[in-house]
C-alpha cells in the first residue's frame, strides 16, 4: 500500500482484507458488523418520531376538544387522521429504505464506483463531500475530507474506485488507481 492508501485506510476505517473483499464485490464480516450496528440508530429515531407524532395528536385533540365557535369538535378526528397518515408514511418510507440497506448488508453486496474524484461544495452543517460519477459521498470527518482534498489537489481529478453498499453511500474503502498513487 502507498502512503496515501494507508492514510485513506486509517481515516475510513478499513483494512487490507476489507479492500481485497470489496474488490471482489463483497463485504467482510467486520464491515457487516460495523454497518449493522448503525441500523439500531434508525429504529430508535423512528420510534421517537412515532411517539412525538402521537403525543402531538393527543395535544391537538386536547386543545380542540374545548370546542368554541372557532374550533369545531368535528375537526378532531380529521386532525388525528392526518397526523396518523403522516406518521405512517414517514415510518414506512424510513423502514423501507433501511430494509434495503439491511438486505444489502446481510447479502454482503458491494458496488464499485469507478471514475474521477471531485470535491463538491459542502452542505450546511457538513465538513465536505466528494463525488465520483453521479454518486455523492457525504458525512465525512475532517480527517477524511483533508485526505480527499490532498488527493484532489495533488492530481486533479483523481482516478479512484470507491466501494459502497447499494442504497447507502457510506464509503467502505477507496482504491486509488496506480497512476494516482505513484504521484502522491
Amino acid at each position: 500500500m502507498t502512503d496515501i492508501q494507508d492514510r485513506l485506510s486509517k481515516a475510513f476505517d478499513y483494512t487490507t482484507a476489507d479492500l481485497t473483499a470489496n474488490r471482489d464485490g463483497r463485504l467482510t464480516t467486520r464491515q457487516q458488523e460495523i454497518l449493522g450496528s448503525g441500523q439500531n440508530f434508525w429504529k430508535v429515531a423512528a420510534l421517537t418520531m412515532l411517539v412525538v407524532v402521537v403525543a402531538t395528536a393527543f395535544a391537538v385533540i386536547g386543545i380542540l376538544s374545548n370546542a368554541t365557535p372557532v374550533t369545531d369538535i368535528r375537526f378532531i378526528p380529521v386532525a388525528f387522521l392526518i397526523m396518523l397518515v403522516i406518521a405512517v408514511v414517514f415510518l414506512v418510507s424510513l423502514f423501507s429504505h433501511q430494509r434495503k440497506i439491511r438486505v444489502a448488508i446481510v447479502a454482503g453486496h458491494v458496488i464499485p464506483v469507478h471514475g474521477e474524484l471531485h470535491i463538491t461544495e459542502p452542505e450546511v452543517g457538513t465538513i465536505g463531500r466528494f463525488r465520483v460519477q453521479t454518486y455523492n459521498f457525504n458525512d465525512l470527518s475532517q480527517e477524511q475530507f483533508d485526505i480527499i482534498r490532498d488527493m484532489n489537489e495533488t492530481r486533479n481529478p483523481s482516478s479512484v474506485t470507491v466501494y459502497c453498499v447499494p442504497n447507502h453511500h457510506k464509503v467502505l474503502s477507496i482504491d486509488i488507481h496506480s497512476d494516482v498513487a505513484n504521484t502522491l
